[in-house]
């Protein structure tokens, strides 16, 4: 192959392969962008960086799923912490009722006596 068609090639076979099908290879179940970062992939993670940067626009998809995966990280943290706050003072009101229920059967128990 002539070394001035190389590129040419190249750029065709790139916009054939990730352009026309690039939503479907960031969203693919268990290989997309969403399972790559799941399952904190960065190898795998980096050569999709690689592979689609070199098409134009290539990155944009993939830095919407990034985005829409650091928000709902976020959220699910925020919610866990604040699950567990919430558990924590029902746990102390469950004590503080049991204590002074405890306490004013002993105290009723000690004055009928």
């Amino acid at each position: 192959m002539h070394s001035s068609s190389e590129q040419k090639l190249l750029e065709k076979v790139q916009h054939e392969l990730l352009t026309q099908y690039a939503s479907q290879l960031l969203e693919k179940e268990h290989s997309g962008c969403h399972a790559l970062l799941r399952d904190d992939k960065v190898e795998d993670l980096s050569r999709m960086y690689r592979l689609f940067s070199r098409i134009t626009r290539g990155l944009e998809p993939v830095s919407q799923i990034f985005k829409q995966h650091v928000t709902n990280e976020g959220t699910a943290l925020v919610k866990q912490a604040e699950d567990a706050a919430s558990n924590k003072k029902r746990r102390r009101t469950w004590l503080v009722c049991k204590n002074r229920f405890l306490y004013g059967k002993s105290l009723s128990c000690m004055t009928s006596m």
